[in-house]
């Protein structure tokens, strides 16, 4: 089994060099939307849904030849269609204004209300913001509502505020949920509806992680990944009101 993921890792690498497409083999994983460990944790060869993400980050690359060495490293067909991401670009350039779905529930930092209906169904509402590289992955933007992640410091999330956030596939979560930096995740529970919290623990064995409020007056509080719908990183900010 070893031997089979030295075998990709080596595949990976080799496409690098062919194409640049991606400065090392953790940026090549970063960029497909799969942790960086990924290639340490495969079983059998890669899996469906970790195929599907590699092809849609890399178009030319032949995900089959990727897990088995079988056939051409490139794809033949220049023509292929290419699926980037749930986001559609407005405007080309170096900047890009990218049409991403609007989640009609705010996320709530202080207070869980009903989560509802799946939040990527196609008849959303969308907002545009500006892009300085193309997306891979499913974003939304979430509206903030309430105080608990408002400390008054530069990094608070303030009332109003919408945040650029990226899905976290739930075959993913194995791996880690905690960053080695700060966090921020917006989480959609079953049972409770959606919350903004920094994520400081994940207990992998438990299925647990720990949510923290930067507002001194919320405590920290444990949820089962089991009750979890649907979790997304907070990339960045991607407009506040004056």
């Amino acid at each position: 089994m070893e031997e089979a993921k030295n075998a990709i890792k080596a595949r990976v690498q080799e496409y690098i060099n062919h194409t640049g497409d991606a400065a090392s083999v953790r940026d090549f994983l970063i960029k497909a939307g799969l942790s960086p460990s990924f290639i340490t944790g495969i079983g059998r060869g890669i899996g469906r849904d970790a195929k599907q993400k590699i092809q849609k980050a890399y178009t030319s690359l032949n995900v089959d030849w990727l897990d088995t060495g079988n056939g051409s490293m490139l794809v033949e067909s220049p023509s292929r269609v290419e699926v980037e991401s749930n986001v559609s670009p407005v405007r080309t350039g170096d900047l890009q204004w990218m049409e991403i779905p609007l989640v009609p529930y705010k996320a709530c930092a202080g207070v869980l209300d009903g989560f509802g209906d799946p939040i990527w169904q196609e008849d959303k509402q969308t907002m545009q913001v500006l892009v300085d590289q193309r997306l891979h992955g499913d974003y939304v933007i979430y509206e903030v509502y309430g105080d608990s992640m408002n400390d008054g410091s530069a990094q608070a999330f303030l009332e109003g505020d919408f945040l650029l956030c990226r899905l976290l596939p739930q075959s993913d979560w194995q791996y880690g949920i905690k960053k080695r930096t700060a966090t921020y995740c917006v989480i959609a529970t079953h049972t409770e509806g959606i919350v903004l919290k920094q994520v400081t623990h994940h207990d992998k064995a438990a299925g647990i992680i720990t949510c923290h409020s930067l507002n001194p007056d919320y405590s920290d509080y444990d949820l089962q990944l089991s009750d979890v719908q649907a979790l997304f990183y907070v990339e960045r900010l991607a407009q506040r009101n004056l």
